[in-house]
């Protein structure tokens, strides 16, 4: 047995081993949440109106009566609790429970909060990294490397906007595509002159999108765009929205950082 092949098998148990044990923890992982954590064990829906908004759009509102038991919470483990849900036909703010359905308490203490979602996200990270690694080989290893340094940075990015005012968004959005762009780029191909083309090709790129939509935006006085989709956000949404539209189109930048490798090859 030849190194490359054990190099690629001892690789294979890692992911194997990798997925099963984080999908195991994600199902048992209850008392790390400080929040209190509920499994739906019975539903009865009580209450079932029609509603129509102000754009004579129709939807139905429903009432369920919802019997949980307690997954974490030291004594209270074990408890069985009943809760009343509302959710309208749409589900745009509130969610269908189902039995089975993991879910958060809210802050009262007598509401439904938010659904409990990390195994799927777990789940779908994996399908996503079996992918990349069974088309992209050591590349696809690479890039996930790259992306767990980029979660890092994405991280510690959002931390210190939460600290800050709305107006720090702008550096720190500048900031962290410095970072994605420099690091992604030098773990893809190394330190060479095809890397340097594609960083600055790719800044370049990003940057002068930006400054395109901010001139536009400023021309137009951000006439056709609507925040409403924003009304629940506690910041400005004019900030997120040009911080969203530099992240944004870092994607399309990094294509035409690589495309410049390309010509320069």
């Amino acid at each position: 047995m030849n190194k490359g092949f054990q190099k690629k098998y001892l690789l294979y148990l890692l992911v194997f081993f990798g997925f099963i044990g984080s999908m195991v923890f994600v199902y048992h992982n209850h008392d790390f949440y400080e929040r209190t954590i509920l499994k739906v064990t019975e539903t009865i829906e009580t209450d079932r109106i029609e509603i129509t908004d102000n754009y004579e759009n129709k939807d139905y509102l429903v009432t369920q009566k919802i019997t949980a038991v307690i997954q974490n919470g030291g004594e209270d483990k074990g408890k069985t609790i009943e809760l009343e849900n509302q959710y309208s036909g749409s589900q745009a703010t509130h969610f269908q429970l189902k039995e089975g359905t993991e879910f958060f308490l809210a802050k009262d203490g007598s509401s439904v909060g938010d659904i409990k979602r990390d195994k799927y996200l777990v789940l779908v990270a994996w399908l996503f990294i079996i992918i990349l690694l069974l088309v992209g080989k050591k590349q696809g290893a690479l890039s996930v490397v790259s992306l767990a340094v980029n979660a890092v940075i994405l991280s510690v990015a959002l931390d210190i906007y939460i600290r800050n005012s709305d107006n720090s968004l702008l550096i720190i959005c500048g900031i962290s595509i410095i970072l994605f762009t420099v690091l992604s780029l030098i773990m893809a191909s190394g330190l060479n002159e095809k890397t340097y083309t594609a960083i600055i090709a790719t800044l370049l790129s990003t940057f002068a999108s930006l400054l395109i939509a901010y001139v536009a935006l400023l021309v137009t006085k951000e006439q056709g765009i609507r925040y409403e989709e924003m009304a629940f956000l506690t910041r400005n949404p004019q900030i997120i929205f040009m911080g969203g539209l530099l992240i944004g189109s870092l994607g399309g930048s990094y294509g035409c950082g690589n495309h410049h490798v390309f010509l320069y090859l």
